[in-house]
């Protein structure tokens, strides 16, 4: 039967995987279609899994010699903090999915400043691929740009498209941000399995339960308790022991008083 180490680790390379893929495809779309998406949100993903891997398998031989290092303590709660960068990522992800406002005119400013840089890269490839001309209308900051041979009809004339690439061009992007939001979300789930699992099953330092501290008052009210009774049966030897010396004083004063009388 499976070790409870070997599933967990089966169980993370599952969720892993889809992550990776759905991370480089969604970076895939936005470099060949210039999407107005941060390129850093599909690389974390795609580096996320590799680094969590990393960290898996170097923390035992690291932690081996720190056998009463106050590292060794510290370390759980850190690790704990792994989860965030995946919550974080997905946050960042879902405001470009929903569609607003802001977003379009985000869209908009990021089209005009292909075309205000003469980036004719960019433009051609991304009317190339959706087989348009324009962005809000075939003839709006179109390739080939303006200039003596050309003008903002030329693409519909030359390519043959009858569409504008703005509508189309943030669909790709609320595509590649939900996938970027999918792969967070997955590499949330390998963290968290990984960080409150593996850990345990390897027996390494974990963080206190509630039932143990519960445990560790009761037994220092136990010995407090203890300590009490000591304490008291102290004070009552002692006095015994005062009453014994003074009976002891007491005989030897009437044998001396027989013996003058």
């Amino acid at each position: 039967m499976p070790s409870k180490s070997s599933l967990i680790t089966l169980a993370a390379l599952t969720l892993a995987l889809p992550a990776l893929i759905l991370s480089a495809t969604a970076w895939s779309r936005l470099t060949t279609l210039s999407l107005p998406l941060p390129v850093a949100l599909p690389a974390l993903n795609v580096l996320l899994p590799i680094l969590t891997a990393l960290a898996t398998a170097t923390s035992r031989p690291l932690l081996t010699p720190l056998k009463n290092h106050v590292l060794r303590q510290i370390l759980p709660y850190l690790a704990y903090t792994t989860t965030l960068p995946p919550l974080v990522l997905l946050i960042l992800s879902l405001v470009y999915v929903v569609p607003s406002d802001l977003q379009s005119c985000a869209s908009d400013t990021h089209w005009l400043r292909l075309f205000e840089h003469k980036d004719e890269r960019s433009v051609r490839a991304i009317q190339t691929h959706l087989q348009c001309c324009g962005y809000n209308s075939m003839h709006d900051r179109a390739w080939p740009f303006p200039s003596r041979n050309a003008d903002a009809r030329t693409c519909e004339r030359t390519m043959g498209y009858t569409l504008a690439c703005g509508e189309m061009w943030r669909h790709h992007e609320v595509v590649a941000a939900t996938l970027v939001a999918v792969a967070s979300f997955l590499n949330w789930l390998m963290v968290v399995l990984v960080v409150f699992n593996f850990p345990q099953s390897e027996g390494q330092i974990r963080l206190p339960a509630w039932s143990d501290q519960r445990q560790q008052t009761r037994l220092i009210g136990a010995g407090d308790g203890a300590g009490d009774d000591q304490t008291e049966e102290t004070e009552d030897n002692r006095g015994n022991g005062h009453e014994n010396d003074q009976a002891e004083h007491n005989r030897i004063w009437n044998n001396e008083a027989q013996r003058t009388a």
